[in-house]
C-alpha cells in the first residue's frame, strides 16, 4: 500500500512537472507570437511612412516643377514685352529719321526753288 501510495505521489508530482513546464512552454509562445507581432507592426509602420515620405517628396518635386515652369512663363512674357517695347522704339526712331530726311529734303527744294527765282530775277 505504502509503495501504491508513493507511485501514485511520483505520477502526481510528474504530472504537476509536466503542467509546469507545458505552462511555462506555452508563456514562451506567447512572448514570442508577441514579439513577432510587434515586429510586424512596426514593419507595416516603417513602410507607411517611407510610402507617406515618398508621396510628399513627389509633392514637392511637382510643386517645385511647377514653380519653375510658372517663372520661366513669366521671364518669357517679360521678354515678350521687352521686345514689343523696343520694337516700339525702333519704330519710332525710324519715323522720325524718315521724317529728318524728309524735312531735310524739303529744305534743299525750297533753296533750290529759292536760288532759281533769285536766278530768274
Amino acid at each position: 500500500r505504502q509503495k501504491e501510495a508513493e507511485e501514485a505521489k511520483r505520477i502526481l508530482e510528474s504530472k504537476k512537472r509536466a503542467e509546469k513546464e507545458k505552462a511555462r512552454l506555452e508563456v514562451v509562445e506567447a512572448k514570442r507570437k508577441a514579439k513577432e507581432e510587434e515586429a510586424r507592426r512596426k514593419a507595416v509602420k516603417a513602410k507607411e511612412e517611407a510610402r507617406l515620405a515618398e508621396e510628399l517628396k513627389r509633392q514637392k518635386e511637382a510643386e517645385e516643377a511647377k514653380r519653375i515652369l510658372e517663372s520661366k512663363k513669366r521671364a518669357e512674357k517679360e521678354k515678350a514685352r521687352l521686345e514689343v517695347v523696343e520694337a516700339k522704339r525702333k519704330a519710332k526712331e525710324e519715323e522720325a529719321r524718315r521724317k529728318a530726311v524728309k524735312a531735310k529734303e524739303e529744305a534743299r527744294l525750297a533753296e533750290e526753288l529759292k536760288r532759281q527765282k533769285e536766278a530768274e530775277e
